[in-house]
């Protein structure tokens, strides 16, 4: 089975929670915080419209990268939680055209497709292709002025529903291993999973 990494589709435009991009080139929060006017020291959450100001300008430097001349027009949006994801996709509705795919594959239960005017839901992540159509039935075009933002943790490795309990036990592992170095001799690791888990 060959393997693949983010690399290889998104080459270094990835940004994480710190907000900051691993390329270089493309200013983060820390070179828009005055600029956005916003709260020294604090970093947004998705769901918050200061997010969306950020990835909005973080986007648009990329797309400078990308494509010099090519104007961003529209965004689509591929994550796996209704509410941070559909929050994120309306944020960002108020800087560009957004529509926003949520999925989570729940093989118990039938097929189920659900749209809106913004946010198309599944619960298979095979419905990409429906929402491929969907997109385009809505009038949205796809080309180079179109950019995508997609969730990594449970979307693009790892989705929902499917292969995300790597995830889980990757996340549980660290906080195990950081408590025990802090807490040394005093880490209790049978009083801590439940603790975590809630």
């Amino acid at each position: 089975m060959e393997r693949a990494s983010l690399y290889d589709f998104l080459g270094d435009l990835v940004v994480y929670r710190n907000l900051e991009p691993c390329d270089a080139r493309v200013p983060g929060l820390s070179a828009l915080r005055s600029r956005l006017g916003l709260e020294p020291g604090r970093i947004p959450r998705k769901a918050e419209p200061e997010y969306a100001a950020v990835v909005v300008q973080i986007l648009h430097a990329a797309q400078a990268l990308r494509l010099p001349g090519r104007p961003l027009e529209r965004l689509l949006y591929l994550g796996d939680t209704l509410m941070n994801d559909r929050g994120a996709i309306h944020n960002l509705r108020a800087h560009l055209p957004t529509l926003g795919f949520i999925g989570c594959d729940e093989a118990d239960e039938p097929r189920r497709i659900q749209t809106d005017e913004v946010v198309m839901t599944a619960n298979r992540w095979d419905a990409l292709v429906d929402f491929v159509r969907w997109v385009e039935d809505q009038g949205f075009v796809l080309n180079e002025g179109t950019a995508a933002v997609i969730d990594l943790d449970k979307t693009a490795f790892g989705a929902r529903g499917r292969n995300d309990g790597t995830i889980d036990a990757a996340r549980v592992e660290a906080v195990r291993r950081t408590a025990e170095e802090v807490l040394g001799g005093a880490f209790d690791e049978i009083t801590f999973r439940p603790i975590y888990d809630e």
